[in-house]
């Protein structure tokens, strides 16, 4: 068996429904770490690029990871 054709008694994974918006909103998911994090400035700028897509009516989940050069 290869990984692109399943075997024949194999069913497909079912893919979970989408809840439903709460809010009616579009959700965002940003993820911010290393060079994007490395200083203050660039702290400031996610955090600035945040702020502006909630202000344009989305939902925003931001994931922050280390700053540069800290892992």
């Amino acid at each position: 068996m290869d990984l692109i054709t399943p075997a024949v008694n194999e069913t497909p994974p079912t893919a979970l429904p989408l809840a439903p918006s709460v809010t009616g909103r579009k959700l965002i998911v940003q993820k911010y770490g290393g060079s994007s994090l490395a200083t203050p400035r660039h702290i400031r700028l996610a955090a600035q690029r945040i702020k502006s897509v909630k202000a344009a009516g989305h939902d925003v989940v931001a994931v922050v990871s280390a700053m540069g050069r800290m892992t």
